[in-house]
């Protein structure tokens, strides 16, 4: 409390479109600050000055910005000389981080089919970034995690929370048909142990997330016979914590939470 009379603003920054919100974190890497705007616009500024070095904007797909998790995003993620960001029309792209020039781009999913898409920052481990997709909560296959090569951007692997649980099918899970429209977001970036060589990372409620899809027993008729809705049993792996290997995606553990 003594020294905040000396705190005053030392430069500004504005990004253009703000819409929703700026909701980045910024990363300050040697005197150098990288952060995101709205429509996954990047900016790399002077930290002693604020003076733009660089920005980029990428060209989004139309239609894109009209879903209910566009156009915010949460920030990038800065790593052997790049900068990556996962974006609101479902891509992976890494940018030189002294120029911002794109290194490369991969379409990860299909967002106008999934609503599924980029809202946090990727996490960079090992060689690889890995992104989280959103899912929304609509009657839709997507989301999930994809562990991308940082050199050439192509896909490594990808864990499917419902199709990964497929062995469950019947018994504890989504159920067989169900899975055909059922999906799971991993929207939050994750953490990573590297004594362990375990990645941590969260995942949604499943979706189709509506009334009709769970069991009858709940207050005022507001739920249905068990296994009678569009998601029967646990939904394997939703609202879960997950214990993955980055080089592979190999599921080591789990731990469902609700």
């Amino acid at each position: 409390k003594d020294n905040i009379k000396h705190l005053h603003v030392a430069w500004t920054h504005q990004p253009g479109d703000i819409t929703q919100g700026l909701q980045a974190t910024p990363i300050a890497v040697d005197g150098i600050i990288y952060y995101a705007g709205s429509f996954n616009r990047v900016f790399a500024l002077d930290g002693a000055t604020g003076d733009e070095i660089w920005h980029y904007y990428p060209v989004i797909k139309d239609g894109v910005e009209k879903l209910p998790t566009a156009p915010y995003t949460r920030g990038v993620a800065v790593a052997n000389g790049m900068v990556f960001i996962g974006t609101m029309d479902g891509r992976a792209i890494a940018l030189d981080q002294k120029t911002g020039k794109e290194v490369w781009k991969t379409q990860l999913v299909d967002t106008m089919k999934c609503g599924c898409l980029f809202t946090s920052p990727p996490l960079a481990v090992k060689g690889k970034v890995i992104y989280g997709s959103t899912q929304g909560g609509i009657a839709a296959r997507g989301g999930g995690i994809f562990g991308v090569d940082q050199k050439t951007g192509k896909q490594a692997w990808y864990f499917d929370p419902v199709l990964e649980g497929k062995e469950h099918w019947g018994t504890n899970s989504f159920g067989e048909s169900s899975a055909k429209y059922a999906g799971v977001g991993a929207w939050h970036v994750g953490s990573y142990d590297p004594e362990l060589d375990l990645l941590y990372w969260g995942t949604s409620n499943p979706s189709p997330w509506f009334d009709w899809a769970a069991p009858e027993d709940g207050p005022k008729g507001y739920l249905r016979k068990e296994g009678s809705g569009a998601r029967p049993g646990d939904n394997l792996y939703s609202s879960s914590v997950l214990a993955l290997r980055p080089d592979s995606g190999e599921l080591v553990w789990y731990h469902q939470e609700h």
